[in-house]
């Protein structure tokens, strides 16, 4: 596990931060640390309290727990501090969300443990948006009919030109690098609407005879004799 000594993060805090994430496969937490220096300096580990000397690139502690490194270099006053925290890769790639905002309703209603859907929509929609969320914050990948969105959240919008139905893949990559989830969206177009009637019917300043029936479609209307 190598680690720099970088001036820019002690300068902004102290101890400086450091994060290591190591695949589920590493199996044990303790782990040696090899910090890369440009300059000699005494490496100490003061978590328990009392430094205890390191020995750069040979020496294991258990990072089960934070570990807390003091980095003394001659001639300088404070020494340099570094707290590391390792945890291991999550591997859920499981969505919290998959939806349309363009208000179609999905069938079933989503469940990360259900896999595949059906979205009804009008005869004229050529174009579909579709948005999904994964449940880790650390979600490495999702993939929306083949465009990556590299994160946790992803929003495409898909081409629906042509066909009654289209299937939609929808894949995710956890943050191990190797976990894997997908998901399936079927877009199904609705029949085109075959209603030619009219909802209503008016001549102005003048009444029809028979009043309007959208079953009706012929009718009389008396207008002044002046009237063009």
């Amino acid at each position: 596990m190598p680690l720099l000594r970088d001036q820019a993060a002690h300068q902004q805090a102290d101890p400086a931060e450091i994060l290591v994430v190591v695949p589920p496969s590493a199996g044990s937490l303790n782990l040696v640390a090899t910090f890369s220096l440009n300059t000699e300096a005494v490496i100490s580990v003061v978590s328990s309290g009392r430094p205890v000397v390191q020995q750069n690139g040979v020496s294991r502690n258990d990072f089960s727990a934070p570990v807390l490194y003091s980095l003394q270099v001659p001639g300088e006053r404070n020494p340099w501090r570094y707290r590391v925290t390792v945890r291991y890769a999550e591997t859920n790639a499981a969505l919290s969300q998959i939806s349309i905002p363009e208000g179609y309703a999905m069938s079933p209603l989503f469940s990360p443990r259900v896999k595949n859907y059906t979205v009804e929509v009008p005869f004229s929609v050529n174009r579909i948006r579709i948005d999904a969320k994964g449940q880790s914050d650390t979600l490495r990948d999702i993939t929306i009919d083949g465009a990556s969105s590299g994160g946790r959240s992803a929003s495409t919008t898909v081409d629906f030109s042509s066909g009654a139905s289209r299937a939609v893949r929808i894949e995710t990559l956890a943050e191990d690098g190797i976990t894997r989830d997908a998901y399936t969206v079927v877009l199904r177009r609705l029949p085109a609407d075959s209603n030619a009637k009219l909802e209503s019917l008016e001549v102005q300043d003048a009444a029809l005879f028979p009043p309007f029936s959208p079953a009706r479609t012929s009718y009389r209307a008396e207008v002044p004799f002046d009237i063009t």
